[in-house]
């Protein structure tokens, strides 16, 4: 039986945004993945292009925040906000055609929003809870079954649940996300 804590990984950063375009790719154990991981986003943080200034005129250019979201979805800014499947209001949103989507999907479109859109890493359960509540949904699913199905299909970060009890969109997540709107839109 071998060690799996010395086996390489390889991770992989990726930043992007209008205004630049980083990748950068490092090998690793599995027991340094994450400090690896910080290492690289606070040496990229350190650059002098993304100052505090460079990074407000980048979000400044970004005010809807569809065109990230949309980019990460890989679907047409102009369709998504066509769809007219949510409105955003601000560093807010509503969900207001709930009825394109299952409710598992708007959950997860509302992981989505609050990342791509809003910029925030993780929202706790009970915000999530909150609006996905208040997206005029209909069905009998609560959402605690919603984010224990989540946990089981790998759609967010489970440890990060587990330990903190904020939902964070894992990359299976947004890949089932991506293949849903594309279809819905």
């Amino acid at each position: 039986m071998t060690d799996s804590s010395n086996d390489d990984f390889s991770v992989n950063v990726e930043i992007k945004s209008k205004a630049y375009s980083i990748r950068v790719e490092k090998k690793t154990s599995l027991s340094n993945i994450s400090s690896t991981v910080d290492k690289i986003i606070n040496e990229i943080l350190k650059s002098k292009s993304l100052s505090s200034t460079s990074t407000e005129n980048v979000q400044n250019q970004n005010s809807s925040g569809l065109d990230l979201l949309s980019s990460r979805l890989g679907v047409d800014e102009k369709r998504l906000e066509d769809s007219k499947i949510f409105v955003l209001k601000g560093n807010n949103f509503n969900i207001i055609n709930p009825k394109k989507l299952k409710p598992s999907e708007i959950g997860l479109l509302i992981l989505a929003i609050n990342e791509f859109v809003l910029g925030n890493s993780s929202i706790s359960y009970e915000n999530w809870k909150e609006k996905f509540e208040n997206s005029n949904l209909k069905g009998k699913l609560k959402a605690s079954e919603i984010v224990r199905d989540y946990k089981s299909y790998q759609r967010i970060e489970k440890s990060i649940y587990d330990n903190e009890k904020n939902l964070v969109l894992s990359a299976k997540g947004l890949d089932d996300l991506k293949s849903v709107i594309t279809k819905s839109i």
